[in-house]
């Protein structure tokens, strides 16, 4: 299928005429795409939810939007150069935040999913993300190398976190943060973080446990 945003950011346009604009914004934008659609059809016994074409008139790049739909899930502080990309709102709720490739030209990003009541409980949810990330992150083919489990507080309540470094398929290392929680509205929510390993290694640990603490 062939489309591409056009003047409006908030509007996706099926023209056949019109490509994809090639920023990173855009790739990003599609592998999260990818990842939500994934994991909504995975939940949802193969229902065509994943489609581009119900995505479209839900899902926004407005700056405002975005903070908006994650601060109704939880409030939050991302990382610094995390800006907000993109939202979508169909029950399950959206919010990813990312940035420009680096020097090293490795992508970061921070996504936050809120799901209705009865989608799943959290061991489920967590290997239904750990299939998502591998099928449906296109170049973003991520191979564990270690990972360990952290406990932090969240909105209150203690929640395992895990971390992972991970490895994609031109050997660039990240960390893979995943975690479940309780949202605003009490039903289970997701954050998944993807920060660069060179970028982990000096000091974005430590703004990866600020923004946990911020999480109220």
């Amino acid at each position: 299928m062939s489309g591409g945003y056009d003047e409006n950011p908030n509007v996706y346009s099926d023209s056949p005429n019109q490509g994809p604009k090639k920023s990173s914004g855009v790739r990003v934008l599609l592998w999260v795409l990818g990842i939500g659609g994934g994991l909504m059809v995975l939940m949802c016994g193969g229902c065509l939810v994943g489609s581009y074409f119900l995505f479209k008139d839900v899902a926004s790049t407005d700056p405002a939007v975005v903070n908006n739909t994650a601060q109704s899930i939880t409030d939050i502080d991302p990382p610094s150069g995390y800006d907000p990309m993109f939202s979508m709102n169909m029950g399950v709720k959206m919010a990813a935040f990312g940035g420009e490739p680096g020097e090293s030209g490795q992508t970061h990003m921070l996504m936050l999913m809120a799901f209705p009541a009865g989608m799943g409980d959290e061991g489920q949810m967590k290997q239904q993300m750990n299939q998502s990330l591998q099928q449906q992150g296109g170049n973003q083919n991520l191979q564990e190398i270690e990972t360990e489990t952290r406990v932090y507080t969240i909105r209150g309540e203690e929640c395992n976190v895990q971390i992972a470094k991970v490895k994609n398929d031109d050997g660039a290392e990240f960390r893979k943060i995943t975690t479940v929680f309780t949202a605003k509205d009490g039903n289970l929510a997701m954050l998944m973080l993807l920060m660069p390993e060179e970028e982990w290694a000096s000091g974005g640990e430590e703004e990866f446990e600020k923004m946990i603490q911020s999480m109220k």
